[in-house]
């Protein structure tokens, strides 16, 4: 069971060209859950537990690429690290990573990034408790999640894509002017624009139009042939 708060309806049919440019049908489509396309500030009961805190799961590209791309510039990964630290709890950035709240460091942004491109699991920032503790029992309850999720603001702030805090533009490359060579089926690429700048991937398709389907780990990248480069002697 899971309660939580995200975007507004209004704010939800905002992202949804984002969705159409860019993912392809069948990637959107098989996960239909609302709340693994959002981030989200909630409170998660299952079997093990319960979990509070920040939530956004892997297949929410729209604000995990927000994530990454402004953790690009060295200042904001510092702020993304320092609202981390200040929260009491544990950072789940992978399938099988979990450490403390206070360990977490810049190092850590990039082994989120690599599970986020190949796995299907939720981030998590935030204070995880076991089936049998006894915090669960007592009325402080309602105030350990109100302040943990208050905690958690600062982070759901950050990650968050809106119009006036919009990472998934262009990211600024060196393009090298010269002819390019015909893309294949097969070839690994660079993409050059876009919320998956600077991301290899293996081209999957190429229609009549000039779109290629790239998979970038587990994603399908629908994208223009011109807005990627074929990586020197990664040919297929």
């Amino acid at each position: 069971m899971l309660v939580y708060f995200t975007r507004t309806e209004e704010e939800r049919k905002a992202i949804l060209p984002l969705l159409d440019s860019r993912i392809t049908l069948p990637e959107q489509l098989s996960d239909p859950q609302e709340h693994h396309k959002h981030a989200i500030l909630g409170v998660r009961i299952s079997h093990s537990g319960v979990d509070i805190g920040f939530m956004v799961h892997s297949r929410a590209w729209v604000d995990v690429m927000n994530i990454l791309n402004r953790c690009r510039k060295p200042e904001e990964r510092a702020r993304f690290v320092s609202h981390v630290n200040q929260l009491d709890g544990i950072a789940r950035i992978s399938p099988s990573l979990v450490l403390q709240t206070k360990e977490f460091s810049s190092v850590h942004i990039e082994q989120m990034e690599e599970a986020v491109l190949n796995y299907d699991f939720t981030i998590f920032f935030g204070v995880s408790l076991e089936r049998d503790a006894k915090e669960l029992r007592t009325p402080a309850f309602v105030g350990l999640v109100n302040k943990t999720l208050s905690s958690c603001l600062p982070i759901y702030d950050f990650a968050l894509w809106k119009h006036s805090q919009d990472f998934l533009g262009t990211v600024a490359v060196k393009k090298v002017k010269e002819e390019k060579p015909c893309i294949t089926i097969g070839a690994t690429v660079m993409v050059m624009d876009g919320p998956f700048a600077n991301r290899k991937g293996v081209v999957i398709d190429i229609d009549n139009q000039g779109f290629a389907r790239v998979l970038i780990g587990r994603i399908t990248l629908k994208i223009e042939s011109s807005s990627v480069r074929i990586l020197p002697n990664e040919r297929a």
